[in-house]
């Protein structure tokens, strides 16, 4: 009897939670609108949907050796993590159609596509099924999450103020 209610609780905070969210996913649409509405994308204030972990190795083992079938590396190997949190505020340096290059930190950027659903994800430079890559700062980076689920995301203030077009009334007088 415990589980049924434990559930439904669980559910309705999930969905207060995802209410409480003050973002929502940059669409197609969105982009449309903004267009239509000739707003300069780069004044735009973006933000990733999921921690990004981004890793290369810098420094590759000095020597490697195969002895009787097995490798051996020597010396050490030095890697470069950087990590873009969740939520992180970035801006669109360039557009190119349906791809924005994405900046979270000076002078570097992650790419996003549009994809079938109308969301904008980060672009996977697949080597092969089991790769996540992507270039940041002009270099190859393995990333720990998968590319189809980070998107791009707005401010929900902003979007509303997208799709509503507001005046205030002057008010008519009698003429004397």
């Amino acid at each position: 009897m415990k589980k049924p209610l434990y559930s439904f609780l669980l559910w309705i905070g999930s969905i207060y939670l995802m209410g409480c969210s003050s973002f929502s996913p940059f669409t197609k649409g969105v982009m449309q609108e903004i267009d239509h509405q000739q707003y300069d994308i780069s004044t735009i204030q973006f933000y990733n949907s999921q921690k990004i972990t981004l890793e290369r190795i810098i420094n590759p083992p000095e020597e490697v050796t195969i002895k009787q079938g097995k490798i051996r590396l020597s010396g050490e190997e030095t890697h470069e993590v950087i990590e873009i949190k969740k939520g992180t505020p970035g801006i669109c340096t360039i557009q190119n159609g349906d791809r924005l290059q994405i900046s979270f930190e000076e002078n570097n950027y992650l790419t996003f596509i549009l994809k079938l659903n109308g969301t904008f994800h980060l672009q996977n430079e697949q080597f092969s099924r089991q790769d996540n890559v992507v270039i940041y700062n002009d270099t190859y980076y393995r990333i720990k999450q998968a590319p189809h689920k980070i998107h791009l995301m707005i401010n929900k203030n902003f979007r509303e103020k997208l799709s509503k077009s507001t005046r205030k009334a002057k008010g008519v007088k009698v003429d004397d």
